[in-house]
């Protein structure tokens, strides 16, 4: 899956089987909502925006602007990159 935007919000529900995603915002922010079953591994990067992660993680790199975790054991990758704009991942019901 892939989402992209110069200048507006990203808003993605997630549902398993995911086989890939990528969100990419320049100026914009990015939230997505993960479904219970979904496993993956998050790469978060944003220049100036905060990043939020509301489940639980397995957390492998955590810096103020680089967030990388492994969401219920999984594999697939979940690249989001906002230069300017915060990233949020939530469980699918939150």
């Amino acid at each position: 899956m892939r989402a992209g935007t110069v200048s507006g919000d990203i808003r993605l529900a997630v549902r398993d089987p995911l086989r890939g995603l990528e969100a990419s915002s320049s100026s914009g922010s990015i939230r997505v909502a993960l479904d219970p079953a979904v496993r993956c591994v998050l790469d978060m990067r944003t220049s100036s925006g905060s990043l939020d992660v509301h489940l639980p993680v397995e957390m492998q790199t955590m810096t103020r602007r680089h967030l990388e975790a492994r969401v219920r054991g999984g594999t697939i990758p979940a690249s989001l990159r906002s230069v300017s704009g915060n990233i949020t991942v939530t469980g699918g019901g939150q």
